[in-house]
């Protein structure tokens, strides 16, 4: 990398978000200011002027199709081969600043956003609702992950860990488990 005064950001200070290294090397670094795409000594800059949504990145994730998935206050941005895409609010049914993407063994999208669980069908998105016993109906995802077993983890903003197993909800905070706090 090749140090760069902080005046030709466009901002004052970048916040990095996350760090992804992909599979041809390239080094990508999400920031209040975009993305940055680095290899050998260079970086390309990605914005909402040539290709992003929003500035306002989170988090990366690669697909099984090698795409790079983009995270941010807009929706996603996905990255294929030189190509931008994305899925909005507006047009895909995709709310809340999108925090996580994650992809599990049959090839299905979910999206973690800060006004809950989002399932890719198509082009459109549809909001989960989470139900059973001792599960608030609010969820604002943070981050997720999946198991080998296929069950999906899920970070809540505010009220714990959740496990999704595709018709199970089971929630887990400082009252029923050893979670220690409710972000």
């Amino acid at each position: 990398l090749v140090r760069k005064p902080k005046e030709e950001f466009g901002y004052g200070n970048k916040n990095i978000k996350d760090v992804f290294v992909d599979d041809e090397g390239y080094v990508w670094i999400a920031t209040i200011a975009g993305v940055d795409r680095c290899k050998d000594g260079s970086c390309e800059n990605f914005n909402k002027k040539n290709g992003l949504l929003s500035n306002n990145v989170f988090y990366f994730r690669t697909d099984s199709k090698n795409r790079v998935w983009v995270t941010n206050t807009k929706g996603v941005s996905i990255y294929d081969h030189g190509t931008w895409s994305s899925y909005t609010k507006k047009e895909n049914g995709l709310e809340g600043y999108v925090y996580e993407i994650v992809e599990d063994a049959e090839g299905t999208f979910w999206a973690g956003t800060g006004k809950g669980l989002y399932k890719l069908d198509g082009d459109q998105w549809s909001k989960i609702e989470p139900e059973g016993e001792g599960v608030p109906k609010y969820l604002g995802v943070q981050c997720m992950a999946i198991d080998q077993d296929g069950k999906m983890w899920i970070g809540g903003q505010t009220n714990g860990v959740f496990t999704y197993d595709g018709s199970k909800w089971e929630h887990f905070n400082w009252e029923n488990s050893g979670v220690i706090f409710g972000k």
